[in-house]
């Protein structure tokens, strides 16, 4: 991810410099406890709430049902 670039954290990450076992590397993307880690700030993260939230059939849901549509 482009975005990776951008953080320290998820540099050390890539190159193993970072020492937590709870992350890992598959095919470039960082996984925290089997979940793929987005750094602060993703365009993603944006992009997944718009998509989950917005919707007109969503009918703009409070915090937990959108947390559980994405999780």
């Amino acid at each position: 991810m482009v975005e990776y670039s951008k953080d320290r954290q998820a540099w050390e990450i890539l190159d193993g410099t970072h020492g937590d076992d709870r992350f890992r590397v598959m095919d470039d993307v960082i996984y925290y406890k089997d979940r793929i880690c987005l750094v602060p700030g993703s365009q993603l993260k944006e992009k997944i709430m718009q998509e989950t939230h917005e919707p007109p059939l969503a009918a703009h849901p409070a915090f937990l049902k959108t947390y559980r549509a994405i999780k």
